[in-house]
């Protein structure tokens, strides 16, 4: 039982240096997932408008809220990850990618 808890400690504490960056891939992967989601409902609130006006506002705005959403939320995602202590980072870690293959499969 040691070796699996200082297993999971050593992997905990590397992936602990990496947590900028598994934020990051973690907002990124939601935007790839849900980003058809947010597009359609866009489409669907501007469609009144002409062509042109509905293909620009449509452009920008997923421009502005995907990038709003890369730069603001992964320090959040990094602060409430990081408050896991290094027997729990890496399993937390772990379900969060099933979670997110699970959600992945099920839009596709």
């Amino acid at each position: 039982m040691n070796v699996i808890i200082s297993t999971v400690t050593s992997l905990s504490q590397w992936a602990r240096s990496y947590l900028d960056e598994i934020s990051l891939s973690i907002i990124a992967v939601l935007l790839l997932m849900f980003g058809s989601q947010f597009s359609r409902y866009l489409r669907k609130r501007l469609s009144s408008l002409n062509s042109f006006l509905r293909s620009l506002l449509l452009i920008i705005l997923c421009l502005a809220c995907s990038s709003l959403a890369i730069i603001v939320f992964p320090p959040y995602l990094h602060a409430a990850i990081s408050s896991f202590n290094n027997q729990t980072l890496f399993p937390v870690l772990l379900i969060i990618l099933c979670l997110l293959g699970v959600l992945a499969d099920k839009n596709n």
